[in-house]
């Protein structure tokens, strides 16, 4: 299946049922209103700072994605490209560090106004759009939701695996009525540091949660990690399996080491003792064969699961491969724990 992140906006709620201490009042060790906003604001709404590991030590690697705007966020965002480029930056402080690449934006823009598209519907156009086949990923900007009034709020979508994914805009105007309500005592420019800072957490980590998807990683049940589900401002770092799934698909795609070149597996037949490294081929059905062997779901999950599993699945598709199969195969596989890495014929 198609993995998306989500927002959460649990702040306003927690603010609203706060102490807050009126102008007037003074507190604990002498502390002001104001004072006591700020400590408030610190600790519970100022978003967590990104991990910026220093542990690559060798070249860093230019790697191309393009991003297509389309009519509806570019209405938005009047001056797209210079704000695509801050949080892509942002985004490369964490890249650099810790995968030893920086991703570099051909920007275009989309005719396609389409504005009540849902995310699903818009990563289809994209890929109609722009196959990516000379880029790492490609990247569709759409249109944000007016206002964020339920708990939940849908950021992005991306493919498992693929090539592309899909970014909404920002655009948290209920945030920032809830800033200006609740912390009255902070000067207009201080609660502006704080809303732009909230806003770059939440873009770049949307942004780095389905490129993680598209390297291969799903959803983890970590929290305050940047492959849960659910969008945390607390979220500062992958965790560690996440970390390895990235790392290995961008080292097949920058050809760093020598799993992209890795010969096919012997053959496995269903419910055959698992080689420490299994090819499983997609066609455009979406059926899974090992050298010849049709699978079907309960003979991937044998040799998937049994302690004979295998240790690398390497699964190998085509353009024409129905996303929700390759997604199927590559979840049972990381479920299993095995370390799962792609080809595309």
């Amino acid at each position: 299946m198609r993995a998306a992140v989500v927002g959460v906006f649990a702040v306003c709620g927690w603010l609203a049922s706060a102490c807050l201490i009126s102008p007037v009042m003074r507190f604990g060790e002498g502390k002001s209103a104001r004072e006591s906003q700020h400590d408030v604001a610190a600790e519970h709404v100022a978003p967590s700072s990104f991990e910026r590991s220093h542990d690559w030590d060798g070249r860093i690697s230019s790697v191309r994605i393009r991003v297509w705007a389309d009519d509806a966020y570019r209405a938005q965002n009047l001056h797209w490209r210079q704000t695509f480029e801050g949080e892509l930056e942002h985004a490369n402080e964490v890249l650099g560090g810790m995968f030893g690449v920086q991703l570099v934006a051909e920007l275009r823009s989309w005719s396609r106004g389409a504005p009540d598209a849902t995310l699903e519907d818009s990563l289809q156009a994209l890929a109609e759009l722009d196959p990516g086949d000379d880029v790492l990923t490609v990247v569709g900007l759409t249109s944000s939701l007016g206002i964020v009034a339920a708990t939940f709020e849908k950021l992005g979508v991306a493919e498992i695996g693929g090539h592309h994914m899909i970014l909404r805009g920002y655009a948290d105007l209920e945030e920032r009525k809830t800033f200006d309500r609740l912390f009255t005592e902070l000067r207009p420019e201080e609660r502006e540091l704080l809303y732009q800072a909230r806003r770059r957490h939440k873009t770049t980590g949307v942004l780095l949660h389905e490129l993680g998807h598209n390297l291969g990683a799903v959803h983890v049940p970590d929290e305050d990690t940047l492959m849960h589900a659910a969008y945390s401002e607390h979220a500062a770092k992958f965790d560690p399996h996440s970390r390895e799934v990235i790392l290995a698909g961008l080292d097949r795609w920058l050809h760093r080491g020598q799993l992209a070149a890795a010969a096919p597996a012997p053959a496995v037949p269903p419910g055959a003792r698992a080689a420490a490294r299994l090819v499983i081929d997609l066609d455009a059905t979406g059926q899974a064969t090992a050298n010849g062997a049709a699978l079907d779901g309960a003979q991937l999950d044998a040799l998937f699961a049994g302690p004979d599993r295998p240790s690398d699945v390497i699964v190998r598709y085509g353009k024409d491969t129905p996303p929700e199969a390759r997604n199927a195969v590559i979840g049972r596989a990381q479920a299993a724990g095995c370390r799962v890495s792609f080809m595309r014929y």
